[in-house]
């Protein structure tokens, strides 16, 4: 079995780079990725499954693993509880919120699954010479809903708006954080609109339109001020 504090299965340091632009990030991803996906919408997909291959590709290039960045697919959003619940009935998840304890009797309410979550990887040190991992925490950076066409378009920004107000909820993310609806070739970018008030940011436009690689650029964006 694989011993975790094994130095040598420890994570490496990541090594502190000059930030690139966003610029300089779309200039990483090869052809063939963006190519992939225009492919995947040219013609209605059957099935949405169809999208996840090529946006997961797409993502994982804009965010690449080697500066420690996890594309997580159906990344689950569980329901932050209040402070007044006792230690033994709750458990720290991955973005630092506190939820229900898997110790309490019954199913766990209001767990939330978002096509896609691109986040960062973090470690906590136990020393100060950085020889063992205390834990292991994500960094939520946005949120994305896939579906093959509109044809539940209203359902799907129902979906989006749900999962950008519980994201608001769990401490360790980007600030302000925001979700894209992807609607076969469309997208769309939702935010928070006031304290408890979330929705769209701007119309749905086609992904291969000028407007639509606005919201690719500021992918990119997001993952150059996560590089480091």
């Amino acid at each position: 079995m694989l011993d975790l504090d094994d130095p040598g299965l420890l994570p490496n340091f990541l090594e502190i780079e000059d930030q690139p632009s966003a610029q300089d990030i779309k200039a990483m991803i090869d052809d063939w990725v963006p190519w992939n996906l225009m492919y995947a919408t040219l013609h209605e997909p059957q099935y949405e499954n169809s999208l996840y291959g090529p946006w997961n590709t797409l993502l994982s290039a804009i965010f690449p693993h080697r500066r420690q960045f996890v594309i997580k697919p159906q990344a689950l959003l569980r329901r932050v509880v209040e402070e007044d619940l006792s230690d033994q009935d709750i458990s720290i998840g991955s973005y630092e919120g506190r939820h229900e304890s898997r110790t309490l009797p019954g199913h766990e309410d209001e767990r939330l699954l978002p096509d896609f979550a691109p986040c960062k990887f973090q470690q906590v040190w136990a020393d100060e010479d950085r020889s063992l991992i205390a834990e292991r925490t994500y960094k939520l950076l946005c949120i994305l809903e896939l579906k093959r066409n509109a044809a539940f378009a209203g359902h799907a920004r129902s979906q989006i708006i749900t999962y950008v107000r519980r994201s608001q909820y769990h401490p360790n993310r980007q600030e302000p954080i925001f979700g894209y609806l992807v609607l076969g070739k469309t997208i769309q970018k939702f935010g928070m609109l006031g304290p408890l008030v979330a929705g769209p940011m701007g119309d749905a436009v086609d992904l291969n339109s000028r407007e639509g690689r606005v919201y690719i650029d500021e992918l990119c964006q997001l993952s150059a001020d996560n590089w480091n």
